[in-house]
């Protein structure tokens, strides 16, 4: 499995009351960034490569993982935890809004399951509630590390482009899926997930969704696996005018530390500062 494990000669192991925090969780991966606001920029950048579908196990892998890193366990100002389950998240319009009505929406597409808790988390970029479940064991060892931060859903870190009135629509890759979402005026017209093989299943599914929208994007904002020298963004190129790939709003520096880090799949986290 993949691990990348970057501090910046800067970090400061008793200045950390002074950094942010914010940790990202999915079945596919364990990902946490530290954020010096003094110099804005991401001090630290961590991830491991997690292709586990059991809990327990994954739980275990988590707890080694703590246990292991002293960084992860220093008092922050501030932390941040997203979980990502593109797979199981319904997202419901404000005003059909209630947490009773939520759950049931969820378990009528889903099945209930008593080993999960379905989290419920309020999007300040357009006007939807996002509902997804996480493991009630990951969860309780979440709370019991965090107990004053709140758990939410990484699609809140879609941040809706100001500079645009077009419709917006964003395509999120990740290793082994595609997550899809068109926003216009503040309402979702659009949003879907699906697995992907290759580049070719990419093109299908987004094309795919164009036509059920009825409406060809004039930019397409992407983020993840993905940059400009991309076949897939090569391939995207040729069907839409433009291709915006999400930008750092914080650098990254790794002092003498190097990587081939071209795409955008931390670009969310590093931005997760400024996403309130």
């Amino acid at each position: 499995m993949h691990t990348l494990s970057l501090v910046d000669k800067t970090f400061d192991i008793n200045s950390t009351s002074e950094y942010y925090i914010s940790i990202r969780i999915s079945t596919n991966g364990f990902s946490f960034v530290v954020g010096d606001p003094l110099q804005k920029k991401v001090i630290v950048l961590y991830h491991q490569e997690l292709f586990i579908n059991n809990s327990e196990i994954f739980l275990d892998k988590l707890k080694s993982i703590y246990s292991e890193m002293e960084i992860i366990r220093l008092p922050y100002k501030k932390t941040r935890i997203f979980y990502s389950v593109p797979e199981k998240t319904v997202l419901i319009p404000k005003e059909f809004y209630s947490e009773e009505k939520a759950d049931e929406i969820y378990n009528f597409q889903f099945g209930k399951n008593f080993n999960e808790k379905i989290i419920h988390s309020e999007s300040t970029f357009f006007d939807n509630f996002i509902v997804f479940p996480i493991p009630e064991p990951i969860f309780l060892f979440l709370k019991d590390k965090y107990p004053d931060t709140s758990i939410t859903n990484d699609l809140i870190l879609t941040k809706i482009p100001q500079d645009t009135e077009e419709p917006i629509f964003n395509v999120s890759i990740s290793r082994q899926s595609i997550e899809i979402l068109s926003v216009e005026k503040g309402q979702i017209k659009y949003y879907n997930t699906f697995p992907y093989k290759n580049n070719n299943d990419i093109l299908y599914y987004v094309l795919g969704a164009v036509r059920t929208l009825n409406k060809r994007p004039e930019i397409v904002f992407t983020d993840g696996y993905i940059n400009k020298d991309s076949d897939i963004f090569k391939r995207l190129s040729s069907y839409f005018k433009y291709i915006r790939v999400l930008d750092k709003e914080m650098t990254g520096q790794y002092s003498n530390l190097s990587i081939d880090n071209k795409d955008a799949r931390f670009n969310k986290l590093y931005n997760s500062f400024s996403c309130e």
